[in-house]
């Protein structure tokens, strides 16, 4: 369902076949975070009442709006940082790296257990 969501804000095309899946539809230095964050109808929200301004006994409370605030700079951060500028972070890439060290070796476990 995520994925549909991506595809109908043309951010990935799914690809058929044998392999098939899907990629991104732009090239990754035009699609932003802040984009894919709107395309699955997440928000963000630095409210504690999930911006629906009844945080004290169904009444703005004396911070709402600075809170609002504070969630609108951070969408804006998120729209100037592209995919591609975001992979090629050091740390972005060393997470990676262990994530995929980690699947290798609950694979070969699993392989391991088979035989």
């Amino acid at each position: 369902q995520l994925f549909a969501k991506l595809r109908r804000r043309d951010l990935v095309c799914s690809i058929r076949g044998p392999g098939g899946g899907y990629r991104l539809s732009r090239a990754s230095e035009t699609i932003f975070v802040a984009e894919i964050i709107d395309a699955v109808d997440e928000r963000v929200d630095a409210t504690g009442c999930a911006g629906k301004s009844d945080c004290q006994d169904g009444q703005t409370c004396l911070t709402h709006n600075l809170w609002s605030d504070l969630s609108d700079q951070i969408h804006h951060f998120l729209s100037d940082i592209s995919l591609a500028s975001l992979v090629e972070r050091r740390d972005v890439q060393n997470v990676s790296a262990r994530q995929i060290q980690q699947a290798r070796n609950a694979q070969s476990i699993i392989l391991t257990a088979v035989d």
